[in-house]
């Protein structure tokens, strides 16, 4: 049988998961669940004004920012971020495009930012790929959004 731990108790165990969520996300956003990549925002299917805030998310994959020069070899279990805008899911160990080719990469481990888009319709995608920005199987996702 369970019993009541009272507030104190209560009030610790719930500034100790901050600490733990917090913690975590600074070590580098693993979070808990299967491996996906997912929007937070905006939404499949939204009709937004530009700009459109886009922010996303990944799960049992460390996001962090790409080491600095030359990559010899990808760490394992560790990627970060590229979106497409009007683009399809790179293949797994394909490089994501880069320059001007509709991708933005997240090289510093970043998750969010907001982008100018024409009204009309637009597909983006948001995709992990690892430190030499090969995707990685499985991490693709994308929404449809409507510009007015």
């Amino acid at each position: 049988m369970l019993r009541d731990a009272g507030p104190a108790r209560r009030r610790r165990a719930v500034a100790g998961a901050v600490v733990c969520a917090v913690a975590g996300w600074l070590a580098g956003c693993r979070l808990a669940g299967t491996d996906g990549v997912a929007f937070v925002a905006p939404a499949d299917g939204a009709t937004l004004s530009s700009p459109v805030h886009v922010e996303f998310r990944a799960s049992r994959i460390t996001i962090a920012a790409v080491p600095s020069g030359q990559v010899a070899v990808a760490r394992d279990g560790v990627g970060h971020f590229h979106v497409g805008v009007d683009q399809a899911c790179v293949p797994a160990g394909q490089a994501v495009p880069g320059g001007a080719s509709g991708w933005v990469d997240f090289g510093r481990g970043d998750h969010a930012l907001d982008l100018q888009l024409a009204p009309g319709p637009h597909r983006i995608a948001v995709q992990v790929g690892d430190d030499q920005h090969r995707a990685l199987p499985g991490l693709c996702q994308i929404v449809t959004v409507t510009v007015r």
